[in-house]
């Protein structure tokens, strides 16, 4: 009898201890998971201004903010291409974004003058092209390299 009170006794404790927390300090993310870069992005007719111009971090927000005197929009593409040779659409007036070369990874639509927004993401190592796709906005400069490093 004095055993099984013993057990019992035991196993009370190890059930009880189990169902606490524990006080040991949770581990933080490393600086790669949890460091975000945040990239000044300005439009403009007829211009894209990006600072910094390179991550080394795979987050990254954009803060686009929209100096222009019209609506533009900020679309994102992975590419090895060069920033003027972006594939065109038939009429030539806006980059085809299931063109070859290139691989549409997000984008802000409809940016009113003088608005700010934000997108954020998280690329894969490797070169980018950041444009406004309005009619002829491309092809009259509204176009900015973007790398993000391993």
């Amino acid at each position: 009898m004095k055993r099984l009170m013993v057990l019992l006794a035991v196993l009370s404790l190890g059930i009880a201890g189990s169902a606490c927390g524990s006080d040991a300090p949770k581990a933080s993310p490393s600086a790669t998971e949890s460091d975000d870069t945040s990239v000044d992005t300005v439009e403009k007719d007829f211009s894209i201004a990006v600072s910094p111009t390179s991550s080394s971090t795979r987050k990254v927000t954009f803060k686009i903010t929209n100096q222009g005197p019209t609506a533009h929009e900020f679309v994102v593409f992975k590419t090895d291409l060069d920033p003027a040779s972006l594939p065109l659409i038939a009429d030539g007036t806006a980059v085809n974004e299931d063109g070859a070369g290139v691989t549409h990874i997000d984008e802000k639509e409809d940016i009113a003058k003088d608005a700010t927004t934000t997108l954020s993401l998280t690329l894969q190592p490797g070169k980018y092209i950041l444009i406004c796709n309005l009619p002829t906005h491309y092809k009259l400069g509204m176009r900015a390299p973007f790398t993000v490093s391993s």
